[in-house]
C-alpha cells in the first residue's frame, strides 16, 4: 500500500470524517491532516490527482473553501510523534 497525506489549509472535521468514510485506512494526526493508505492495481493507479478527485477536493463539484493538498509519502520520513503513528506506517507499507 501506498501513504498520501491530505492537508487542509484550515481544520475542517467534517472533510476529515468524508476522507475517513471514502479511505477507511486512515490515520488521523489533526484536523487539518489525515494519512491515506490506499493500493494501485493494474487497471487503478492511485495518485495525489486521483485521490485530491475522489474527496472532492479538486472535482467540478468541489467547494469553494475545501482547500489543501495531498501528497505521497515516500520511503523518506521522519519525525517525532507517537508510536501508534510509526506503526500504522509500518503495517500499511507492509499491506500488498
Amino acid at each position: 500500500m501506498e501513504v498520501f497525506a491530505v492537508v487542509l489549509n484550515k481544520e475542517d472535521k467534517g472533510a476529515c470524517s468524508r476522507i475517513e468514510g471514502i479511505y477507511p485506512k486512515n490515520y488521523r494526526l489533526s484536523d487539518s491532516c489525515i494519512l491515506i493508505a490506499s493500493s494501485s492495481s493494474p487497471d487503478n493507479a492511485v495518485t495525489p490527482a486521483s485521490i485530491s478527485e475522489r474527496i472532492k477536493m479538486t472535482s467540478e463539484d468541489a467547494p469553494d473553501n475545501f482547500l489543501g493538498i495531498v501528497v505521497k509519502l515516500n520511503s523518506s520520513y521522519a519525525g517525532r510523534n507517537y508510536k501508534e503513528l510509526w506503526q500504522w506506517i509500518s503495517d500499511v507499507k507492509m499491506t500488498v
